[in-house]
């Protein structure tokens, strides 16, 4: 990314959540160490929440990483598996459209 022309002047923010309890300025300094080895160059935040908080969040934020997973699972069936798909729904759910008259002109 450094090297690239859209990013290589963007700075990079790494934020990670801790608990009240948990000793945060030691966190801070053990990614920082970790990304240093990884040689990346980022701005290392500690944001501390309480437990409910974090709870509610990880609930919200994992429903919406399965709910994106399905939906590229679905976007990469083939041709075969999509037609599949479709007539599964159409015998479960069976849809008559009305035909249109076509009329001589």
């Amino acid at each position: 990314m450094q090297q690239h022309k859209v990013w290589k002047n963007c700075k990079m923010r790494i934020f990670t959540v801790a608990q009240l309890e948990d000793n945060s300025i030691q966190m801070k300094r053990d990614l920082k160490t970790f990304l240093y080895h990884l040689r990346i160059d980022a701005e290392v935040d500690v944001v501390e929440m309480m437990d409910s908080d974090i709870a509610t969040y990880t609930y919200e934020r994992t429903l919406m990483m399965e709910q994106r997973t399905q939906m590229l699972k679905e976007l990469r069936l083939n041709r075969k598996e999509r037609l599949n798909l479709a007539s599964l729904f159409n015998a479960i759910l069976p849809v008559e459209f009305p035909r249109a008259e076509l009329s001589n002109q």
